[in-house]
């Protein structure tokens, strides 16, 4: 006798809409791996080919893939920012890593300056009604923010100016420069 059975795959953003951002990272967080990690990859790539992100924050830094991925390109100087994976980036990356949330660091700020924020398949986890907040904090600590997603709709209409921005995959990279 055979069973057949239907199986369902849920996308990572069906899967927030179904249990939340948090509640999902919180039950994936020690064996979660981005599905476009090689596309990032050449985002990275073409970024450093534009700019030199000497100093930087890793938005939403997840488990490290980004740090991790520059430090094996010579760029050393890094530090974490994320609600989930903080213990985990440490970990995995020797680097301080900042535990708040987007709407946390969009309201008070962090006491730090940066080259570049790169924010990889992370902005999104900030509520709408928050980003324009967000990024003028940003625009207040950074030169350069870059921004890799699976969409390019993202657009900032105050605080910078977009400078380049390409597509790798189904990633798509845009590098904003403070205004």
């Amino acid at each position: 006798m055979v069973l057949l059975f239907k199986f369902k795959i849920m996308s990572i953003r069906d899967m927030y809409v179904k249990h939340g951002a948090s509640e999902y990272y919180e039950q994936s967080k020690d064996s979660y791996v981005n599905p476009h990690y090689e596309y990032i990859k050449n985002c990275l790539h073409w970024m450093t080919t534009i700019i030199d992100p000497k100093v930087y924050l890793d938005l939403g830094c997840g488990n490290g893939e980004v740090t991790r991925y520059l430090t094996n390109r010579g760029y050393f100087k890094a530090m974490g920012l994320d609600p989930y994976f903080s213990k985990i980036y440490k970990e995995n990356t020797d680097r301080f890593c900042i535990n708040c949330s987007f709407e946390f660091l969009a309201i008070k700020g962090i006491p730090f300056t940066y080259d570049t924020i790169i924010a990889s398949y992370s902005i999104h986890l900030c509520l709408p009604s928050f980003r324009k907040q967000l990024y003028y904090q940003l625009s207040k600590i950074c030169k350069y923010l870059v921004i890799i997603s699976p969409n390019d709709n993202y657009t900032i209409d105050e605080h910078f100016t977009l400078i380049n921005e390409t597509k790798m995959g189904k990633s798509h990279c845009k590098i904003w420069k403070t205004i």
